[in-house]
């Protein structure tokens, strides 16, 4: 685990995450447990790319070092935000699971082993699933999607602080959206309102980018803008999420061009005692 003062999250903090999933690890009676999912990747290690449609794990021994095997070109993410120390990376006409299988061998995390793998990751195929399973004889592998959410579950103060940034971030990117808001405006403006105030507030890239509809298209469901034009009479409806390494605070908010019908005034106040 190599030492670092450069990272968003304090050394201590990447230590006692880890030590919980080696807790975790130990009451699943698992020797090496094999981590795909983006999300597990950063809360482990702080490791963040845009490239998930290639291979990525993070494999951590209940007793050794962790290792990570990603993309050649994505190893220099494991070099510049991780604590990493060992890659064994593939390239792009290699094959991940071969160097998958070649890196735990080499390390001596596969004879006898029972390893945990994330069989619901969206980001690891059933078909090298099956590669990975059917091909290893010598080891035993158990379903272990769960067990970093487990650890997730309560937020440190920093992430909350970090997760408060996110919010800001988003509520400045939403108040101006709300205030572009009127007749004439056509939504691929508010869209560029909304994503200029929340980047300079300091949000990063989300997730997912604001949805913004207006009058029938609001009806849609996760519609993105289409340059339709505001009209009198009709409602608009936003939802922005800031980001800040890779946590989310969002938020969805319903304008009006004009004096709201009565039954849009009662649709509000059902919504509102609803919640």
């Amino acid at each position: 685990m190599r030492a670092r003062d450069d990272m968003l999250f304090p050394m201590e903090e990447h230590h006692r995450r880890l030590r919980g999933l080696r807790e975790r690890m130990g009451r699943w009676g698992l020797d090496v447990v094999v981590i795909t999912d983006p999300e597990n990747l950063f809360y482990l290690t702080e490791y963040q790319t845009t490239g998930y449609s290639y291979f990525q794990a993070l494999v951590v021994p209940i007793e050794d070092e962790p290792f990570m095997v990603t993309r050649k070109l994505e190893e220099t993410n494991v070099v510049a935000r991780t604590w990493v120390d060992i890659t064994r990376p593939f390239s792009d006409t290699g094959d991940a699971i071969e160097t998958l299988w070649n890196a735990l061998t080499e390390l001596g995390q596969i004879e006898g082993k029972r390893i945990g793998y994330e069989r619901n990751s969206y980001f690891f195929p059933a078909y090298q699933q099956d590669r990975m399973t059917a091909s290893w004889y010598d080891a035993d592998f158990v379903d272990c999607f769960g067990i970093v959410e487990e650890g997730r579950l309560i937020k440190s103060p920093i992430e909350i602080e970090v997760m408060r940034r996110a919010a800001r971030a988003g509520e400045i990117g939403m108040r101006a959206g709300l205030d572009a808001v009127c007749e004439g405006v056509n939504e691929n403006e508010l869209a560029a309102v909304i994503c200029a105030a929340m980047f300079e507030a300091g949000s990063e890239y989300p997730a997912v980018l604001p949805y913004v509809t207006s009058g029938p298209r609001c009806m849609i469901g996760h519609a993105t803008w289409e340059g339709r034009r505001v009209e009198a009479g009709d409602t608009v409806f936003l939802e922005v999420g800031g980001c800040v390494r890779r946590y989310h605070a969002a938020m969805m908010r319903t304008a009006f061009v004009g004096d709201p019908p009565d039954a849009v005034r009662e649709a509000e106040k059902l919504v509102l005692e609803a919640l």
